[in-house]
């Protein structure tokens, strides 16, 4: 599709009710030769009656910096912007629009589906052009030059709002993602800290809440990292230094479990023997006399 294309619908008759009729609908192709297009002056804008929301598709810059009432995002293409009544926004980006679709709702007839289901999230979101994402996108800017044809608003109706629908799903699961994200970082810090305090008694209990997850999903994020438990994890590191130590100390095997942190030398004995096959002191004895024949 070539050129700027933009119609207004709140005045186009439709044969059905759909309840979030679309109030405008915009195509803007972007500037593919960005040397005939001088940068705009003013960037800053007003929304006052309307919600809009903008796929950003393409453009001759990687990036672009949006600040929505005061709240800065950064952002590479393609991404979605919302729009909402009273905002002020602004953006640096150096030319006139980039290549992207715009559908514009009323705001009396869209603010309910608004504020169940748009609010509290970011404004401003990446997204990926899944296939669904891509043909419905072609379904409206197809149809938008004929959109005072018989039921064809009817049809852009349903696109736009099957569109907004994949995309604020795009917006759902990057915010999963975060959270899964930021929760991983909380079970590393956890394996950190049991790395830094093996030789210690360690309440897992007291260490979960400290890190403000529940049981629950820490042991369900923790057996997708690690193959065993905390427990075994940190008798794990245990056993590793206690090889070190019975070979390249003279300490005895009751230094060495007190070292470790271990209750009492002969349950520390038997975990070893369980893990090696043979006591410490005879680990000792038989490593160190091949180390020294070696």
């Amino acid at each position: 599709m070539e050129g700027f294309i933009r119609m207004m619908l709140d005045e186009t008759e439709r044969l059905f009710q759909f309840p979030y009729p679309l109030k405008a609908a915009g195509y803007y192709p972007g500037e593919l030769n960005v040397d005939d297009y001088p940068p705009m002056r003013e960037n800053t804008f007003y929304f006052r009656d309307e919600y809009q929301f903008s796929l950003r598709l393409t453009s001759p810059v990687q990036t672009i910096r949006n600040i929505i009432d005061g709240e800065e995002y950064i952002n590479t293409f393609p991404h979605v912007i919302m729009k909402c009544p009273g905002q002020t926004y602004y953006n640096d980006y150096p030319f006139r629009s980039p290549n992207s679709l715009c559908i514009h709702y009323d705001r009396e007839q869209f603010q309910p589906f608004f504020e169940k289901h748009c609010s509290g999230g970011p404004l401003v979101w990446d997204v990926t052009l899944t296939p669904s994402i891509t043909e419905l996108v072609h379904k409206i800017t197809e149809r938008l030059p004929y959109s005072q044809n018989y039921s064809v608003a009817d049809k852009l109706d349903l696109f736009a709002f099957q569109l907004l629908e994949e995309l604020l799903l795009c917006r759902e699961n990057t915010a999963s993602r975060q959270i899964n994200e930021d929760k991983y970082q909380k079970i590393q810090k956890i394996a950190s800290y049991i790395q830094l305090n093996y030789n210690r008694n360690i309440d897992l209990n007291e260490l979960i809440s400290a890190n403000q997850i529940s049981r629950s999903t820490f042991f369900r994020l923790w057996n997708a990292v690690h193959n065993e438990s905390p427990l075994i994890y940190q008798n794990n590191l245990r056993m590793k230094e206690a090889e070190r130590l019975l070979l390249e100390t003279e300490n005895s095997v009751q230094m060495i479990s007190d070292q470790l942190g271990y209750s009492s030398p002969a349950y520390f004995g038997a975990l070893f023997k369980k893990k090696h096959g043979i006591p410490p002191a005879e680990y000792s004895r038989k490593y160190k006399k091949e180390t020294k024949t070696n």
